[in-house]
């Protein structure tokens, strides 16, 4: 079935949307685009929404918020959509999509299919492991989705706001969706219903841990990005481990870690840990660690 894209803006005539009957299908893919995702100072670009008609709605929320006075009717209907329990939203790590969402929109993301989280559960059972979108389809025998020109994306920090929507993006926004509705099949038939339950609640888990956390930056001498990641990602994850935390790396145009945690006192002392890396590292060689070894 061939795909159809709509992209929804202040001058979109919203009939095609509310034919496409978003507010009351059963299962609906998702995808947030925008800046600096997964820091304190995100902005959203679009919200991409795929229907199993392989129907691509495209909401250009960057367009829709120009308007504030009245709120448009097309974010009041991705605001019922996203929000209702009736409808299962399949999304690849919903942490920094839930968060911005709330903050810059005011909707609060419910009723998820975290993909990520479902392999997390299926693979390992304990707690949550990160695995990269292409990683978790290949591992359940899906096809990946194909890799996109990351030097575009660095050399254009601001990329997702380019206007008008270009046809890569609405490209990618279509491979996107086929794959998380692929992945989703794959993942459900696999499951059982003990496992299925586990996946649900450890989705509403992973909602909240980034939307309902205090938060800080912490800028990171470059050359210490090598020591503070360690091996795979090894040194970073264990010292989320001994403070109860998360963190987020972005190594440009400058390195920082976003630090999410549970209480004040939690993130203090986080952020306490990571001091020594805010200066220069001693002369020892990290070539292969880099912010690209961990997933967000």
């Amino acid at each position: 079935m061939e795909s159809t894209v709509v992209i929804v803006n202040r001058e979109t005539d919203l009939d095609a949307v509310r034919a496409a009957r978003l507010p009351t299908a059963e299962m609906l893919s998702l995808s947030v685009r925008g800046i600096d995702m997964g820091s304190p100072w995100a902005t959203i670009s679009h919200v991409e929404v795929g229907t199993v008609e392989s129907a691509c709605f495209i909401f250009d929320v960057a367009d829709l918020q120009l308007v504030e006075t009245p709120s448009p009717a097309a974010l009041a209907l991705l605001k019922a959509f996203l929000e209702t329990s009736g409808i299962a939203k399949v999304v690849h790590d919903s942490r920094a999509p839930s968060d911005v969402l709330y903050r810059q929109c005011n909707i609060l993301l419910r009723n998820v299919h975290d993909t990520q989280v479902w392999w997390s559960v299926l693979s390992s059972g304990d707690e949550l492991h990160l695995a990269s979108f292409n990683d978790t389809l290949i591992s359940y025998g899906c096809a990946p989705v194909p890799p996109r020109d990351e030097s575009a994306l660095a050399e254009t920090p601001a990329f997702w706001a380019t206007r008008p929507i270009t046809d890569e993006m609405q490209g990618w926004a279509v491979q996107e969706m086929e794959a998380l509705f692929r992945l989703q099949a794959a993942q459900n038939r696999l499951a059982t219903p003990a496992q299925e339950g586990r996946c649900y609640a450890e989705s509403c888990v992973n909602l909240a841990r980034f939307r309902d956390a205090y938060s800080d930056v912490v800028y990171v001498h470059a050359s210490q990005l090598g020591p503070l990641i360690g091996s795979g990602g090894a040194h970073i994850r264990a010292l989320e481990h001994k403070t109860g935390t998360e963190f987020m790396i972005r190594d440009a145009p400058r390195a920082f870690v976003v630090v999410y945690a549970p209480s004040k006192k939690t993130l203090a002392a986080a952020i306490a840990e990571l001091q020594s890396f805010t200066l220069p590292a001693a002369q020892t060689v990290y070539a292969s660690a880099r912010a690209d070894d961990l997933v967000s």
